[in-house]
């Protein structure tokens, strides 16, 4: 009587298994799951990057999307930009 049990346990979690593969790969949320299990990330320093700026230039706009950007600036009108992370 107790293998009854545990085979209609068995075959039970089977189907609800398959049942919630299914409703993941039909609702692309299993692509997303995928991409995350095959992701890799890293870490890589940059070289720095000087750009003199003309003389009329006030103010510099730089956009670095989604990475983090360090901006240092010095008096002679130079703009090291330092990149100090980039995930890839």
């Amino acid at each position: 009587m107790k293998y009854d049990i545990l085979s209609i346990l068995f075959v039970g979690l089977l189907g609800t298994t398959g049942i919630v593969l299914i409703l993941l790969t039909s609702s692309g949320l299993m692509d997303q799951v995928r991409a995350a299990v095959n992701s890799e990330e890293r870490t890589v320093n940059l070289p720095g990057f000087n750009q003199k700026a003309g003389k009329g230039i006030q103010r510099v706009v730089l956009d670095s999307g989604p990475y983090p950007l360090t901006i240092e600036s010095s008096n002679d009108g130079k703009f090291p930009f330092l990149e100090h992370m980039v995930s890839g």
